[in-house]
């Protein structure tokens, strides 16, 4: 057991401590990078994880991980205890929180929900990583507000993400079914993150539930 000192440096070694994932394009990948993020993070660092699905999707990050059932945050204004209540642990030992649509879309209850749940979660994880909605609602805007690192997820290398969404963040851009003659060395210039296709082993993820850093340990 940790005391309390050893804790809180712990905590401060923690340099982005929530993360955001988001991206304009529809089916670009997000959910998977999100899962795979956090679940490499646990096993890594062995800090505390988890994931909140603000994706807006029915097919979301629980059911990617085969979780059943969910339990969505679904009203605002909702308390510590309420929200642990609807945390669902996945056997790679990483948690996972789901956010109802209908609370997202809400213009001003959604937006200041995330704020209250993002507090909360801060201080019971390490790491809180957030897969956002491609639609630019008042509740994405809030999420990427108070993260302090975005993964942008684009298949084009010379796609921009909004400017005007970014202000205290670092940026990571991650590239995702691209085209197959895509300029590596621009990608090394730019410093961004490659995906490799490996369509068995997300096939395999899909199928079972089970993260391809578990399930297949080799895989890019």
């Amino acid at each position: 057991l940790y005391t309390d000192h050893e804790e809180t440096q712990k905590k401060k070694r923690v340099k982005y401590p929530i993360i955001c994932v988001y991206g304009t394009e529809e089916n670009i990948g997000k959910s998977i990078v999100t899962i795979h993020l956090g679940v490499s993070l646990v096993q890594e660092t062995k800090c505390r994880t988890i994931l909140v699905d603000m994706g807006m999707k029915e097919q979301g990050i629980a059911s990617m991980l085969k979780i059943d059932p969910v339990r969505s945050v679904d009203v605002p204004n909702i308390q510590q205890a309420d929200i642990e209540h609807r945390i669902s642990s996945h056997q790679s030992m990483v948690d996972v929180l789901s956010v109802a649509p209908e609370l997202l879309m809400e213009e001003t209850k959604g937006r200041e929900s995330i704020a209250k749940i993002l507090s909360i979660l801060k201080t019971l994880y390490d790491y809180v990583i957030i897969d956002t909605s491609s639609r630019l609602n008042r509740s994405t805007f809030e999420a990427i507000d108070l993260s302090n690192m975005m993964l942008f997820v684009t298949s084009n290398i010379v796609q921009e993400y909004p400017f005007v969404i970014l202000d205290h963040q670092k940026l990571r851009t991650v590239i995702n079914l691209s085209d197959a003659n895509i300029d590596k060395k621009l990608l090394q210039e730019r410093h961004y993150h490659f995906l490799p296709r490996d369509y068995a082993a997300i096939d395999r993820f899909l199928a079972t539930g089970m993260p391809c850093g578990v399930e297949s340990p080799p895989s890019d």
